[in-house]
């Protein structure tokens, strides 16, 4: 065989996309298709499942494969930091705080942390300290796979099938059709790749080379550079290529990883090259990887993985059939479908210029409503308040297929804890994914025996305080500084197990409720009958020192560090209610009872600005920064539900107006993303497609479907894991006793189905469909428990029907008597509204 060697580059080929008319025999049932390869590894296709993902960019000619495992990380101190030990400070910290030295406050806890042992790890940079970080998340393995091209590239298409997990890349050469596919195994927790020649063709020639040095991110956040100080060592032969890697011991002990990359080919003889191989007049080619993290490295357990990929002979077809099963019953469990029949074969491309309303959207609508000239009216009408319902049906798959598919053995926690790890989770309870939502109460769980050392450190307290920043083994709390005080973010816990309380819920599980969920509260519980000594002078309990995440003002008079911040009074409320109203439905009889209801009955009064809108602080001096990206005050509209216009109208409103006001600061998609999900709560519509218009709009979303943290950069599932939440809501809100329909509907969305929805109301919304130019709703509920519920509607409803007898309307809404186990259909005429 002659040598013959490619240069394997990071260019992207000339592709001509496959036209629309051309694309439905290759359209995934519920999926995406995009138009061109990735040349951003966060517009890559996204197999993944089981802890393994493989991003695909899907150039024809060099093909660029990215692996991950959730438990690859590189640490930066060989032990895991303690939380300082700086309760000893908390009376001088609280005087300062009174005496409106918040700064000073901030300042002396964190000296107090140096002196602790952070001396060296806390640095200053652009006048902010910066927390330390410990835990350094990265690739396993950077592969690129290159064919011999022949002649330009036509029909392109790259699709991913949410319900089999598989990524396929199309095109035509001169040679003929070509088709790259590949998925990750959910029960082998392996990723598969298969390539084939064209039929009829002559073999191809291939060449792989692997990497675990090439960088494809400088960004430190996105956590795509691998180690520097790495031993590596291979080996290589025709039908396996082994990666071995191991970590610096001095910082990371014995600890490794590898990678077993199996070949199977049709035709070809393999040359062994110091970085892969290569192979010429290949008929067809299948990848097997497999990645196994080591905390003690073992070479017997890297020559295991090896032969156990080597020991792979199931077809592609069999493994693929095996995953759908898995994923595909999750992926149907809960569907939206807005009547898009005929934009099932657009792009994500072009969904988002459709979604942007350019000139190609403008005409397809005056097409769609009987036209033939371009119509600037039409434009300005529709182009630019518009939702495209295509893009919106499968971004609530997408964000579904994101759950599923990005849980392992760890749930996803990219950030911290409230403002970032919520969202990304906040749509299991409601879309009716309960295992991966184990999954991260295991991971909360297993973080408790930290969370009390955290308590003790900090404030001497007994009970609980999280740690904010998600580490991968542990849940101490280092992550701080007296920029970032969330050393004295109290509320952290008590937010998390808002998701716990969710789960009861929505699924009226009463022995979960018992054994997991008040032995949480209850440690909660112990934490603020601690920390809450100090009253003022109305007899009410000081909140101090808090955090209201982030807002640290202007860092000269009052920082991070304050008084009475709204969220922890909130957070505090909801968990001393809940404990409370579990005890009485369970019969448990506490003798702590008392002390709870004295906390409730002794917090401090909120408080309003001039304009009637809720402050962040219940403090009178600390001022309002409105242009901050956090809005964790309106805490009880979401993911509380305290706050409603039918029982908390005060409350409510004060909520709306602060929601209304809030500026954007950076423009990070959480806080966008937290004002969202107060508008519908709040059934404000106007609001809730403003700033959903930004997030679809404005450079959050990729060519996946992924999405960034910034306009344009910095990825982080945010937005994709709560958007599926986000349009459940939008359709069917629910809270103890109470479901409405279309609460926040945008009117462009006038037919619609939703199914699959568990209520926070103990029962499940079946399906729920609606046609409001004929004032139609109807849904199937099916019910957990025995109760007396309200049904509502964001509409003005005529007369309703449960199971065809007409109910009672007051305040247009209706009693309706739910038997457990027993399902019953309630139809809703509403006002009929007309769509253009």
């Amino acid at each position: 065989m002659s040598k013959r060697r490619f240069i394997l580059d990071k260019s992207v080929s000339s592709c001509a996309p496959m036209p629309q008319d051309k694309r439905t025999p290759y359209l995934p049932r519920h999926g995406i298709c995009s138009t061109a390869p990735a040349e951003r590894y966060f517009d890559a296709l996204q197999a993944a499942g089981a802890g393994t993902k493989m991003l695909i960019f899907g150039d024809p000619s060099v093909e660029t494969l990215l692996f991950q495992h959730e438990r690859l990380f590189k640490r930066k101190y060989r032990e895991n930091l303690q939380p300082p030990r700086i309760a000893d400070l908390l009376p001088e910290v609280r005087r300062l705080l009174l005496e409106g030295k918040s700064v000073e406050a901030a300042q002396l806890s964190v000296k107090g942390a140096r002196e602790d042992g952070y001396e060296d790890k806390l640095k200053w940079s652009n006048g902010m300290e910066i927390p330390v970080v410990n835990f350094q998340a990265h690739p396993a393995l950077l592969a690129r796979l290159g064919v011999n091209a022949s002649g330009p590239v036509k029909d392109y298409l790259r699709t991913l099938d949410f319900e089999s997990g598989e990524a396929a890349v199309r095109w035509k050469d001169d040679r003929g059709d070509w088709v790259r596919r590949g998925f990750v195994s959910i029960p082998r927790q392996l990723a598969v790749l298969r390539l084939i020649a064209p039929s009829g063709a002559p073999g191809f020639d291939l060449a792989l080379d692997l990497s675990v040095a090439d960088s494809v991110s400088e960004h430190p956040w996105e956590n795509m550079h691998f180690p520097e100080d790495m031993l590596v060592t291979r080996d290589y032969g025709p039908d396996m290529l082994l990666t071995c890697c191991r970590y610096n011991p001095e910082v990371n002990g014995n600890s490794g990883y590898a990678v077993a990359v199996g070949i199977r080919s049709e035709g070809g003889t393999p040359e062994i090259r110091e970085s892969g191989i290569q192979m010429q007049d290949v008929r067809s080619v299948m990848l097997f990887v497999k990645i196994l993290h080591m905390p003690e490295y073992d070479t017997d357990d890297a020559l295991h993985l090896a032969e156990s990929v080597r020991s792979v002979s199931s077809s592609y077809e069999e493994l693929l059939a095996e995953n759908r099963e898995v994923l595909g019953e999750k992926m149907q469990r809960s569907t939206l479908s807005l009547g898009t029949g005929e934009d099932r074969a657009l792009s994500v491309e072009e969904l988002l210029a459709e979604q942007h309303g350019g000139r190609d959207f403008s005409l397809r609508l005056v097409h769609r409503h009987g036209g033939c000239d371009f119509s600037p009216k039409l434009v300005e009408q529709h182009g630019g308040r518009d939702f495209s319902p295509r893009l919106v049906e499968l971004l609530y798959d997408m964000g579904r297929f994101f759950l599923i598919t990005d849980t392992g053995t760890l749930p996803p926690a990219w950030g911290q804890y409230n403002i970032n790890v919520n969202l990304q989770v906040c749509s299991g309870n409601i879309t009716n994914l309960p295992e991966e939502m184990e999954v991260f109460f295991r991971f909360i769980e297993s973080r408790i025996p930290d969370f009390r050392v955290n308590a003790q450190n900090i404030f001497g307290c007994r009970g609980i305080l999280g740690d904010i920043h998600p580490d991968r083994d542990n849940g101490l709390l280092y992550h701080f500084s007296s920029t970032w005080p969330h050393h004295y973010w109290v509320s952290c816990a008590g937010w998390v197990y808002n998701e716990f309380w969710g789960h009861w819920l929505s699924t009226g599980d009463q022995d979960f409720l018992r054994t997991r969920v008040v032995p949480g509260l209850k440690e909660i519980a112990l934490f603020f009958m601690d920390y809450l000594k100090d009253r003022d002078a109305q007899g009410n309990y000081l909140f101090y020192p808090g955090f209201s995440p982030e807002n640290a003002l202007d860092m000269k008079t009052w920082c991070g560090v304050t008084v009475n911040a709204t969220m922890d009074i909130m957070v505090c409320r909801e968990v001393f209610e809940n404990l409370i109203s579990a005890c009485e439905i369970l019969d448990i009889q506490d003798e702590d009872l008392p002390v709870w209801q004295e906390i409730l009955d002794h917090l401090p009064h909120l408080l309003l600005d001039e304009e009637g809108g809720l402050k962040e602080w219940a403090w009178d001096a600390i001022p309002e920064d409105y242009n901050h990206r956090h809005v964790s005050h309106h805490y009880d509209a979401w993911p509380g539900q305290a706050a409603s216009w039918e029982e908390t109208p005060e409350l409510a409103r004060a909520i709306l107006i602060s929601n209304r006001k809030r500026g954007q600061q950076d423009d990070s998609a959480h806080g966008i993303l937290h004002r969202i999900f107060t508008a519908i709560r709040l059934k404000d519509p106007c609001d809730f497609s403003m700033n959903l218009k930004q997030i679809l709009e404005h450079g959050f979303l990729n060519r996946n479907l992924s999405a960034n943290h910034y306009p344009y950069r910095i990825p982080c599932p945010d937005v994709t894991g709560s958007l599926p939440a986000v349009f459940a809501e939008m359709a069917v809100s629910s809270r103890p006793g109470v479901i409405e329909f279309l609460p926040a509907m945008p009117g462009q969305f006038g037919t619609g189905r939703l199914t699959g929805i568990c209520s926070y109301s103990f029962a499940r919304v079946s399906s729920l469909e609606w046609d409001l130019e004929k004032g139609f709703i109807q849904a199937e509920l099916f019910p957990l428990t025995s109760q007396r519920i309200h049904i509502g509607c964001g509409l003005k409803v005529r007369f309703m029907t449960a199971d065809g007898r007409a109910l009672s309307l007051k305040d247009n809404r209706a009693w309706l008597e739910l038997e457990k186990g027993k399902a019953v259909t309630v139809t809703l005429a509403v006002e009929q509204r007309r769509f253009v």
